[in-house]
């Protein structure tokens, strides 16, 4: 795996029909790469992308109904919703208010 933080979606077959899921993924590079001074002395070590690699899964989930896709990307609280109706709202009835 790569060096990197990252989502990867599964479809996987049950009893009962596809399934689909994600898997959070956070990668990590294990390699010890030395930092080196102007006279060719090592000032110290730092994790390099360079060497082995590795990685562990940090959180998954999955559809519990058969064929039915995981929305991915934004999707807005309610709550959030709500309150962007009110604003919207509020400032068109204050700019209401200052024209007459």
């Amino acid at each position: 795996m790569q060096y990197a933080n990252g989502y990867i979606g599964i479809e996987f077959m049950a009893a009962d029909g596809i399934h689909y899921g994600w898997i959070q993924y956070e990668g990590f590079a294990v390699a010890q790469v030395p930092l080196y001074g102007l006279n060719g002395e090592i000032l110290g070590y730092t994790q390099g992308i360079s060497g082995a690699q590795g990685g562990f899964v940090n959180s998954w989930g999955w559809e519990t109904a058969p064929n039915m896709p995981i929305i991915a990307g934004s999707v807005p609280e309610p709550g959030r919703v709500a309150l962007s109706i009110f604003a919207f709202i509020s400032s068109f009835l204050r700019r209401k208010r200052q024209w007459i």
